[in-house]
């Protein structure tokens, strides 16, 4: 799986966690999650994404958590994480980071962890 297309996990209402660790996805459209409202955690760990369009995960109103770790993101943009209002756990661990913008948190206003180790080149 290389791509997940809008609607990806349409009608999935009460799914409350999705790993899709270790695939090779390249790409997400924007609305791929957007039927996702009740997910409590993401792991897109170690996959082959390079970057977020902002506003990507604005359906996922009830995250909480959100693993990123390993996929060599080398930007995040200020509106990378619009959405994620109730996430209070962000990995972002072993990426590729040159560019964060000063207020790429901002509407994290629940965030109780942020790893970002060894994530700075």
């Amino acid at each position: 799986m290389k791509f997940l297309q809008n609607n990806t996990f349409y009608s999935l209402f009460n799914l409350k966690s999705l790993l899709l660790t270790n695939f090779d996805i390249k790409m997400i459209d924007m609305d791929a999650f957007n039927s996702l409202t009740s997910l409590d955690s993401l792991d897109l760990s170690e996959t082959s994404i390079l970057f977020f369009k902002g506003g990507l995960f604005k359906h996922l109103v009830s995250c909480k958590m959100l693993n990123l770790n390993n996929l060599y993101l080398q930007n995040l943009e200020t509106n990378t994480f619009d959405g994620l209002t109730s996430l209070n756990s962000l990995l972002l661990n072993h990426n590729n980071f040159s560019i964060v913008r000063n207020d790429t948190f901002k509407m994290l206003s629940k965030l109780e962890i942020l790893q970002i180790i060894e994530s700075f080149v």
